[in-house]
């Protein structure tokens, strides 16, 4: 009986590439409850654009909900591929001080592009009395930024985003390209738009920045790669969940 699992499990014939239907039940299963959630939250916004002026709190309750919800998903996921006979180890996932320096380098790259995004917003969308109020906002602090994002770090929040980097990962890099490559650039189009919509609760501006320009970049820069190691772009995404997707704010810029 064992023996039989273990061959289900990790032996006989495996399958390199997924359905066109396998994307859309595997999106349902990693994202379907964030994407309702995050329209409720669309709906409530006062400006559905730029969504509010100052970044949502999460508290440490809210991190380990989220951490369990996510877990449960993926779970369900994981099994569904097993079901399918999925080939896991076409997945390379490797940790090394270089990957890690890699990763980064690639939130530094990511986060300043990102920087350059909500500058043109603010100068060309963004009213000029909502620029004012965001700088304030900012200023209520009563301390650097930096000093500011050091302070709120707790176990909870490093957990989640470490989850959660390998979480959104793992959908957008790993399963969304493992199709036949005629189909990579169509799994890439839907990956994009599924990064988007449950963002929206951040407002369309923010949304739209996640999922084009983080989902281009980290595509671009994963597709592009020799060893195309995943681990770096987990990392990456991590550290933009407990630092933000900008990096010149930390030193009042």
């Amino acid at each position: 009986m064992q023996t039989k699992i273990k061959e289900f499990l990790v032996g006989g014939d495996r399958i390199d590439h997924l359905k066109w239907w396998d994307l859309v039940i595997l999106a349902v299963i990693f994202f379907g409850y964030s994407t309702y959630i995050s329209t409720v939250g669309f709906l409530a916004l006062e400006d559905p654009i730029l969504g509010d002026l100052t970044p949502a709190e999460f508290s440490t309750n809210d991190n380990y909900e989220a951490f369990f919800d996510q877990l449960f998903f993926f779970v369900i996921a994981a099994v569904y591929l097993i079901l399918r006979r999925f080939n896991f180890k076409q997945w390379t996932i490797r940790i090394t001080l270089k990957s890690t320096f890699a990763a980064i380098v690639i939130f530094v790259g990511v986060a300043l592009l990102f920087d350059a995004y909500h500058s043109i917003v603010a100068l060309f969308i963004q009213p000029l009395e909502s620029a004012i109020e965001a700088a304030e906002a900012s200023e209520v602090i009563g301390q650097s930024n930096l000093e500011a994002l050091i302070a709120k770090l707790d176990l909870s929040l490093v957990l989640f985003s470490l989850q959660n980097g390998f979480y959104e990962e793992i959908f957008f890099l790993g399963i969304c390209l493992s199709v036949a490559p005629k189909y990579r650039v169509a799994a890439f189009i839907f990956s994009l738009v599924v990064r988007t919509v449950f963002h929206t609760y951040q407002g369309l501006s923010s949304a739209l920045a996640i999922g084009l320009i983080l989902g281009i970049a980290f595509y671009f820069l994963y597709t592009r790669s020799k060893d195309k190691n995943l681990y770096p772009f987990f990392l990456a995404h991590a550290i933009c969940d407990v630092v933000g997707l900008a990096i010149l704010y930390l030193f009042g810029i």
